[in-house]
């Protein structure tokens, strides 16, 4: 299966346009999108609303949103929503229950595995894991920046 292609706003960041400027040429056209995710939708219920306003803010300032993802984050957040619910029936039931034929695994047990399987696709789409995020270099605010090459020391 091949690699997915990475945003050009992470690639920015990575320096990989520095490294090979053919590549920021090949993408030259591609469109603009205006910035930021604002309100989570009314679909989302009070768990997936509440992981929206978690993470979005976080999103937002490392400049890696835009207003066109929502309902790609509103799938993320749904999948969370759903997994906390899950994981509240298999803490009060039990991983397994019984039935007539024995001992089945929770059905709750499959909505944690889906679940589980968007949430690590957005989560990587998103840069929000370890290993997503540690090929993003940040450019640092305007405050952040050495005066100098000497205070970089």
């Amino acid at each position: 299966m091949p690699a997915h292609r990475k945003p050009t706003n992470l690639l920015e960041f990575s320096g990989a346009f520095a490294k090979n400027p053919q590549r920021r040429r090949e993408r030259e056209l591609e469109p603009r999108f205006v910035a930021g995710l604002s309100e989570p939708p009314d679909f989302l219920d009070a768990d997936a609303q509440e992981e929206w306003r978690r993470v979005v803010p976080d999103l937002e300032a490392a400049g890696v949103t835009a207003r066109v993802e929502a309902m790609a984050m509103a799938t993320y957040c749904i999948a969370v929503s759903h997994l906390k619910k899950a994981q509240a029936e298999i803490a009060r039931d039990g991983i397994t229950i019984q039935t007539d034929s024995g001992l089945k695994k929770h059905p709750a047990m499959n909505i944690i595995k889906d679940a589980s399987q968007v949430i690590k696709c957005f989560t990587a789409e998103f840069g929000m894991t370890p290993a997503s995020r540690s090929k993003v270099k940040a450019q640092p605010t305007s405050s952040e920046k050495p005066k100098s090459g000497f205070a970089a020391v």
